[in-house]
């Protein structure tokens, strides 16, 4: 499966990633409340963090952040944040990327920004999760060369859980 849809090409210089920004909310709070309408967020997932993205990825040490992902004329299209899980791993979450703008580079570009965040900062390694019927999420990060660690059951369906090593340099870029 590629990366970029051929019939699609990936977006330029008309797409920004950038810091999260309070006046960001609306758009990423409906953003995300469209991957519980499609089925792509757990039930059980209070999303805590994105009522209050401040205080869940900018309060306390530098060691999490928030982007989103600006079209010149769509406006926030896409989301991604890093939280520190502990000293030396991150956690990528919260990658969504609204339905028509899927297969231009946006993902590609929201990942590899979190993935420079966490080398900054330096992590020794980036976990993620996604539900397993989430195909072009699953390529995408693979593509990075993350590596399927383990399969649990959640509340209502699986979860995969990724890792990428920072140690190393990553396979893609």
């Amino acid at each position: 499966m590629p990366i970029h849809d051929p019939r699609y090409p990936p977006y330029g210089d008309e797409l920004m990633i950038r810091i999260y920004q309070p006046e960001d909310q609306e758009r990423v709070a409906a953003l995300y409340e469209r991957g519980h309408l499609t089925g792509t967020v757990d039930p059980s997932d209070t999303g805590a963090d994105i009522e209050n993205i401040q205080e869940g990825y900018f309060g306390g040490d530098g060691g999490s952040c928030f982007w989103v992902a600006v079209h010149d004329e769509h406006g926030v299209i896409g989301t991604i944040g890093a939280q520190r899980e502990s000293d030396h791993c991150a956690q990528i979450r919260r990658l969504r990327v609204a339905r028509p703008h899927r297969n231009r580079g946006v993902g590609t570009r929201l990942i590899k920004t979190s993935i420079a965040f966490c080398q900054e900062a330096g992590y020794l390694k980036v976990v993620l999760d996604t539900p397993p019927g989430r195909a072009p999420a699953i390529v995408l990060f693979e593509h990075f060369g993350f590596q399927l660690d383990a399969t649990k059951a959640g509340d209502s369906d699986k979860t995969l859980d990724f890792y990428l090593d920072l140690y190393r340099e990553p396979e893609a870029g």
